[in-house]
């Protein structure tokens, strides 16, 4: 019999049973993250009161069958903070998919958030991708709302690993033909004004998130605990920030995900990138440090979520391309008789 319960295992178990369920169900067809225990407890197991309340799975006894996790997050819309969450790991274990376990968690989700006051769970859908099946469940949703088509901007840094890790072979030729014109970053001009984050330049961090996302109709609202978390976590997340006079005038976030398509590779995945304070070279030097460190670190691409804020002649300059934001949906499941709806193309998230 199928149990509906909080997830009751630890980061590790829960990235290698999302990891496969994906693989198997796409492997050969589409690219699938490969999730990672330290990445899940960065990004799901926070130690704060209430965070692991969404963390819903299913189980056939002992067995883990199913799982639907989201963490709690505080967003802005139209001048009022509403509590929601955000989720992007659903994965529901092939053999019991006739069981109905995804609806199950679906509800279970719903209920909890209702009884949290939690208005709505945000997340992504693939559009593009045929072999994508998340598209068919969600939609058939009347609860789900589309609130924007997003791009990915993309910096190719290996190009001979992206052509034999692309499934499609428009994705293997474009890799080639930027291979023949682009070559490995370049480090930035000026590099005496960018360092590592530390813990004391948090205060100045959260007032640039904050300037960042409320210039977007909807976003995330930042405070200290959940900025700090994203911005330096053992062994996760790698923040350099550019100082002028002794503040921190701008900052760019990232981490290193690995990734499955015909092969493995490493996507530097750039999720906060906050330079409305800098000018455009000091911009565009902060970009060539982070792709350097990237670069480093062994990873093949780099990858920036578009949105509001984005600055896209940097982007141009250091080697970005945009791919087109049809086949990317920033989506809102509604939880509640009163949640908002949302629509706008001026949105503040990060990539998951």
């Amino acid at each position: 019999m199928i149990e509906i319960r909080t997830f009751d295992g630890d980061p590790e178990e829960l990235a290698v049973f999302c990891t496969n369920v994906w693989r198997t169900r796409y492997q050969g067809h589409m690219p699938v993250w490969l999730w990672t225990g330290p990445f899940f407890e960065w990004e799901l197991f926070s130690d704060q009161p209430g965070a692991r309340d969404f963390l819903v799975a299913a189980y056939d006894g002992t067995r883990l069958v199913g799982a639907h996790p989201a963490k709690p997050v505080h967003y802005h819309w139209q001048g009022e903070t509403v509590f929601g969450t955000a989720g992007a790991y659903f994965s529901v274990d092939p053999a019991y998919q006739d069981q109905a376990v995804s609806l199950k968690l679906v509800l279970e989700q719903r209920r909890r958030h209702r009884e949290r006051g939690a208005k709505f769970d945000m997340g992504y859908l693939i559009m593009g991708a045929q072999a994508a099946m998340g598209k068919e469940f969600w939609l058939r949703l009347k609860t789900m709302q589309v609130v924007s088509k997003l791009s990915i901007w993309t910096r190719m840094i290996d190009h001979r690993a992206l052509t034999e890790f692309s499934i499609s072979a428009r994705d293997r030729w474009g890799s080639k033909l930027m291979g023949l014109m682009q070559g490995r970053p370049k480090p930035p001009a000026d590099p005496s004004s960018i360092r590592p984050y530390r813990n004391a330049d948090l205060h100045d961090c959260l007032e640039l998130s904050r300037e960042l996302s409320q210039a977007a109709d909807f976003g995330i609202v930042w405070d200290e605990v959940s900025l700090a978390r994203q911005l330096a976590f053992p062994n996760v997340p790698r923040t350099l920030v550019l100082e002028r006079e002794g503040r921190v005038r701008g900052f760019v976030n990232f981490s290193k995900q690995p990734f499955w398509g015909r092969r493995e590779i490493l996507v530097g995945m750039i999720d906060l990138l906050c330079v409305q304070q800098l000018n455009a070279r000091q911009t565009r030097d902060l970009l060539r440090a982070a792709l350097v460190e990237i670069a480093e670190a062994g990873c093949h691409v780099a990858t920036l979520l578009g949105g509001r804020g984005v600055p896209i002649g940097s982007l141009l300059r250091t080697g970005f391309i945009e791919e087109l934001p049809s086949d990317y949906l920033y989506v809102a499941q509604a939880m509640t008789p009163d949640a908002p709806t949302l629509k706008t193309k001026r949105v503040h998230s990060i990539m998951r």
